[in-house]
């Protein structure tokens, strides 16, 4: 029995593009490209919508939520601000700078931030 139950990456991303977070099929690709970078099984077809509160703009925005083999990937971006979270949960292990820099390079955020955690109950 292993000591760990999974791996978690959060990626918190201020003022990425407003254009690259608005759109659905760029995240869509952008979804598809972390995938092969990472080595993961998608489980099915990702959950790609935008979404929020519409008496609450500064709160909508595209949510992906992407079941994977070993756990889950779901992101949400932000429309008026750009702002950007993605989140990472799988028991396979993966390269959290390859993720951050790939996610650099697709959204160009003004700044970012990540943390990780090795998790077990």
């Amino acid at each position: 029995m292993s000591n760990y139950w999974g791996y978690h990456l959060r990626i918190d991303a201020r003022a990425c593009t407003i254009e690259k977070v608005k759109s659905i099929p760029y995240v869509s690709e952008y979804n598809e490209s972390l995938l092969k970078l990472i080595g993961m099984k998608s489980m099915g077809d990702p959950w790609i919508q935008d979404c929020g509160p519409k008496d609450r703009p500064d709160l909508c925005g595209i949510t992906l939520l992407q079941p994977i083999e070993t756990s889950s990937i779901t992101a949400h971006l932000c429309n008026d601000s750009g702002d950007g979270y993605l989140d990472i949960f799988s028991c396979k292990p993966f390269d959290n700078e390859a993720i951050i820099t790939h996610f650099h390079e697709w959204f160009s955020p003004q700044s970012l931030r990540w943390d990780f955690s090795i998790r077990q109950a």
